[in-house]
């Protein structure tokens, strides 16, 4: 800690809490319920690293608010958010997916790699 601070030696750290952390890769079953939706970190899971999580979660959130604009304003019909799922669903199975491998490959070998 001291030296990732650039502190000096005699720098007093006190360590209040461990916890373990595991790598976790999930895309959520379905991305709508009636009028349900999941977007971001509701709808999958994956590790930190490359940024994934954090991109897909806003694309998903932009796909979602354009869609949701439209129909609400009377411009577009209710169907307009049935693509929703469609689009965003198979997009962050597939992030998830690489994420979690870039993960394993990159960070853990010890990992199983059919997750």
């Amino acid at each position: 800690m001291r030296t990732a601070l650039g502190a000096e030696p005699d720098l007093q750290i006190d360590i209040e809490n461990v916890q373990r952390w595991t790598a976790r890769a999930a895309t959520a079953d379905s991305f709508q319920r009636e009028r349900v939706f999941l977007a971001g970190d509701a709808a999958h899971v994956m590790p930190p690293n490359g940024g994934f999580g954090g991109n897909t979660g806003v694309a998903d959130a932009h796909n979602l608010a354009w869609k949701l604009a439209l129909t609400t304003q009377g411009t577009a019909g209710s169907a307009l958010l049935d693509t929703y799922e469609v689009e965003r669903r198979p997009i962050g199975a597939l992030r998830v997916e690489q994420a979690y491998t870039r993960y394993v490959l990159r960070v853990d070998p010890s990992l199983d790699r059919t997750t």
